[in-house]
């Protein structure tokens, strides 16, 4: 894997996590799943397995966060971590992960390949999940997720792809929904506020 391609791989993940302006969010999710995509068709895979997170990745999901943004607010909910103290943290937590996973022998160091770039995002997107409460922000985390997850269902038949993806994209429509209606009715779309909704 080319070192530039890895790092901005995992640079587009920060920036998804941390921008606090939803009017970059999904632009920045379209960048890094483009580049994620490209280098899997770089390293084999076949365009028709890759059509369906495509469709996912690249078009349903940041176009429906930008629609939900334009029909709401830019401005992202007050995360648990915010600012330069989310950034470094997740800094350090992504070296040390890398570090970590290198230490036990998961892979070489100085190498980035897919694998270890795979779980450096699993890392990322997990963070995101946890520390921010913005629930758009969670769906931007969630794709970032499925799509590094998809490398795990790639020895499977691409209908069950199709249909794992398919699940996860409805999910995370669904959880944009909520979003839309928690702010029509409370002002806000973090996810403190969601037990409003069952009214």
């Amino acid at each position: 894997m080319n070192v530039i391609f890895a790092l901005l791989i995992i640079l587009f993940a920060v920036a998804v996590v941390e921008t606090d302006d939803f009017a970059l969010v999904p632009l920045f999710l379209i960048l890094l799943e483009a580049l994620f995509i490209a280098e899997l068709y770089l390293e084999g895979a076949w365009i028709i397995s890759l059509l369906p997170l495509i469709l996912m990745a690249l078009i349903l999901i940041p176009a429906s966060l930008y629609f939900v943004t334009s029909r709401t607010k830019r401005a992202e909910e007050r995360a648990i971590l915010h600012g330069l103290q989310s950034v470094a943290f997740l800094s350090i937590l992504v070296v040390v992960t890398y570090v970590v996973l290198g230490v036990i022998g998961f892979y070489q160091f100085l190498v980035l390949d897919m694998v270890n770039i795979q779980w450096l995002l699993i890392i990322i997107a997990v963070y995101g999940l946890l520390v921010k409460t913005d629930i758009r922000k969670i769906v931007a985390c969630l794709t970032i997720l499925t799509g590094s997850l998809h490398l795990f269902t790639s020895g499977f038949d691409i209908l069950m792809d199709i249909a794992l993806l398919t699940f996860s994209s409805l999910l995370l429509l669904m959880l944009l929904y909520f979003a839309y209606r928690s702010y029509v009715i409370k002002g806000s779309m973090s996810t403190k506020d969601l037990t409003e909704l069952k009214q």
